[in-house]
């Protein structure tokens, strides 16, 4: 296996397996749209206006 290589959300090398789940969403667009998408659907079901507008 070819030394410190980047395989899908893991780096490989010869010794180690480091997994690097959800890297992705540590973006503050990402973090941003979670939250969206869990207070929109409450503020529309509690009959209330969405913070963001």
């Amino acid at each position: 296996m070819p030394a410190d290589r980047l395989a899908g959300a893991a780096l490989v090398n010869d010794r180690w397996l480091v997994l690097t789940p959800h890297i992705g969403s540590a973006t503050e667009e990402a973090r941003r749209a979670m939250a969206e998408n869990v207070v929109d659907p409450l503020a529309r079901h509690f009959g209330l206006q969405s913070p963001r507008r």
